[in-house]
């Protein structure tokens, strides 16, 4: 079990299957940023939100500031209507990278 193989089967939209081997990698890991990522955009994907915030909260705290985080968790806050945590998120993103027009973007759109 790999975690490219948890890619292919979200890029096939096998989301379940992806759930099962990404798991299974985070019971040998916990700490394994990028499966705690992969499932927090299936989460997403299938517009659980709450345990997408959940998987990104742990990326966070496993790599603190990373741009993709934070980007994907303001989107995900935004989705849930959480609009000051999304703005925390994207005004935080143009903190480390003013040049990002993707962060502008998100906040312009929560307005």
């Amino acid at each position: 079990m790999s975690i490219e193989k948890g890619k292919t089967l979200i890029q096939k939209r096998q989301f379940k299957n992806a759930l099962l081997i990404l798991n299974k990698l985070l019971m040998d890991k916990p700490e394994d940023l990028r499966a705690n990522f992969l499932i927090g955009k299936i989460y997403y994907e299938l517009n659980d939100i709450t345990k997408c915030i959940i998987y990104f909260k742990k990326c966070n705290e496993i790599q603190p500031n990373n741009p993709n985080i934070l980007f994907n968790m303001a989107l995900a806050f935004q989705n849930m209507g959480k609009i000051d945590e999304a703005k925390k998120n994207y005004l935080k993103l143009i903190s480390i990278n003013p040049e990002n027009v993707s962060s502008y973007f998100g906040l312009f759109n929560l307005d």
